[in-house]
């Protein structure tokens, strides 16, 4: 492929811009995740190994007390 061949490059469009932004919030969003998780296991970890770590509670209180709730308010015959 010689340079005459390939495509001119246009001027930035407003499309490009879009694509730009878009990827950039994709990418923001991405590591924010990443941070989120790393964070999470670091968490649990240190939890983990400071042996204040209960299975019971951490994980399932919120359903718990959620169906808890709905149980206590649902009438019985």
């Amino acid at each position: 492929m010689r340079e005459k061949d390939l495509p001119k490059m246009d001027s930035t469009t407003l499309a490009d811009i879009g694509n730009a932004f878009v990827n950039l919030v994709c990418l923001f969003g991405l590591i924010v995740y990443i941070i989120m998780i790393v964070t999470t296991i670091a968490a649990v970890a240190a939890s983990i190994l400071c042996g204040s770590y209960d299975h019971s509670v951490s994980w399932t209180f919120i359903p718990k007390t959620f169906i808890n709730l709905i149980w206590s308010k649902t009438p019985r015959k």
